[in-house]
């Protein structure tokens, strides 16, 4: 298990005998390992009913009124993900001339990206390259290197399954954490503490910013499921707050990244973190 943690997962890989592209995250061998650590959770995931909710404006066996609530259980010609209900019960039909299978919304899960560290060919996106200028400004040669290594191997863990962990798709969960800077998971949970632990002001003003997304009243009675940040944090991330980590990200979530100084500090969260979670998955079985 510990090897699989920490192996980079591909792009291309097969899925019903065909080879397909995929977010690695949301991908077969990324659901190989969310279903052996999650089976027991209190997600109560229906991994029988893995497979894609893709958007469609074809013609379906429901009625053309239905149309916006109906997904095609299909890949597409991009980038595809991998998603498991939560439902037991399945509202879906076979198309009987093209063969493809259509389902109705449900509450399903999709993978996500812990700690982006990842290099894209946009260099305003590409948080490789921005953490790496940050560092060349901050520090001088010698230092520069030796952080350099270090967030050369933080980019190594960057697609490997120690740094992917499930994430509820209704409501956009993804969106919100991913519109946070540098989609970093320690604002995005500095953010999501407040649900539960915030002022009524900061409650009200989380819950009213959710409710406005599509299906975020889903979302809201999800999260509404849990006691509190530390209980999400162990359901969802497989870590807990024995040692403060919770505390430590959520704290420096509440600040920018800004120099190599923030930088530094941001890659050491994220080893403490893969630490933590690998510890705790390896003690599952």
């Amino acid at each position: 298990m510990k090897n699989q943690l920490n192996k980079k997962v591909p792009y291309i890989q097969e899925w019903e005998e065909e080879k397909i592209r995929f977010d690695p995250d949301s991908s077969p061998q990324a659901w190989d390992i969310y279903e052996k650590i999650y089976k027991k959770n209190k997600l109560d995931l229906n991994f029988k009913e893995i497979g894609f909710w893709g958007w469609t404006n074809y013609s379906t066996p429901w009625s053309d009124s239905d149309k916006e609530h109906i997904y095609v259980n299909a890949p597409n010609v991009l980038f595809n993900r991998l998603m498991a209900p939560i439902d037991k019960v399945i509202d879906k039909r076979k198309d009987g001339e093209t063969g493809l299978v259509y389902k109705k919304v449900n509450r399903r899960f999709g993978g996500e990206t812990d700690f982006n560290f990842g290099k894209n060919v946009n260099p305003t996106r590409c948080k490789y390259t921005i953490f790496r200028r940050l560092l060349e400004e901050s520090y001088p040669n010698g230092q520069f290197e030796e952080h350099l290594n270090q967030l050369r191997n933080c980019c190594k863990k960057h697609h490997a399954p120690i740094n992917f962990s499930l994430m509820f798709v209704m409501g956009n969960l993804q969106g919100y954490k991913g519109s946070l800077q540098y989609d970093r998971i320690d604002r995005f949970l500095s953010k999501l503490e407040r649900f539960w632990c915030g002022s009524n002001q900061e409650k009200g003003e989380l819950r009213t910013l959710f409710k406005g997304r599509k299906n975020g009243q889903v979302l809201v009675e999800f999260l509404d499921g849990f006691e509190n940040i530390e209980d999400y944090c162990k359901q969802i991330y497989h870590i807990t707050n024995e040692d403060n980590l919770i505390d430590e990200l959520i704290e420096n979530g509440k600040n920018y990244i800004e120099c190599g100084q923030d930088v530094v500090r941001y890659m050491d969260l994220a080893q403490a973190f893969w630490n933590e979670k690998q510890k705790n998955i390896l003690n599952l079985s």
